[in-house]
């Protein structure tokens, strides 16, 4: 027989979500760009349009950023593809890339859920 501690946590979601996806629910609200989670979740700078960063960077930090910025891509590609096909999510894209994020109903239900859990639970992001 199962411990009864085991049957105390609410069920969120009939799927699970990683880390990232759950970071985008929470942060989506009206919508959010592509580049933003990036730079949310990864901490990785934008380097483009209008955006200030240091432009001094030395040849190795390059190379770090963009070897973060490598890893990083894929993952939220991923994370993006599963939130929309559990239509959660409803995807922008210009031509084939993936602009901006913008929840469906279900999906905004899924994050005030999340949001509370965490509010109770007392983590802050």
């Amino acid at each position: 027989m199962p411990a009864e501690a085991k049957f105390e946590r609410r069920k969120v979601a009939s799927v699970w979500l990683t880390p990232l996806a759950r970071w985008i629910l929470k942060h989506a609200g009206n919508g959010i760009r592509r580049s933003e989670v990036a730079e949310g979740f990864f901490g990785i700078a934008r380097f483009y349009r209008g955006y200030y960063v240091d432009p001094c960077l030395t040849p190795r930090e390059w190379r770090e950023r963009c070897n973060r910025q490598r890893c990083a891509q894929p993952a939220i590609t991923k994370a993006l593809k599963r939130l929309e096909l559990l239509g959660l999510a409803h995807l922008i894209r210009r031509r084939r890339y993936i602009k901006e994020i913008r929840l469906t109903s279900k999906g905004e239900s899924l994050a005030a859920e999340l949001n509370d859990i965490d509010r109770v639970a007392g983590h802050d992001d």
